[in-house]
């Protein structure tokens, strides 16, 4: 189960707007590196990180999905 995110694809979202503003883009910069943060210090990689697997919700706050590459790591071990 999923929160819905209402403000569907980050990357429907750059193309329909054809390009973001620079307070916009650090808004979703941030946030990316912000949940980023929370997955490694948990120690898992995404690892199939691109626009198509950030969602909007209803405020532009960004959800990273689809994590079927992701795995998890312990540091200094290779995935």
């Amino acid at each position: 189960m999923m929160e819905y995110a209402s403000g569907g694809e980050l990357f429907d979202y750059i193309v329909a707007k054809d390009r973001l503003s620079e307070r916009e883009s650090f808004k979703f910069y941030s946030q990316i590196v912000a949940g980023m943060e929370f997955l490694h210090q948990r120690q898992i990689a995404h690892r199939d990180l691109k626009p198509e697997n950030l969602l909007l919700d209803k405020y532009k706050n960004l959800k990273i999905v689809d994590f079927g590459l992701s795995n998890t790591y312990k540091p200094g071990e290779l995935l």
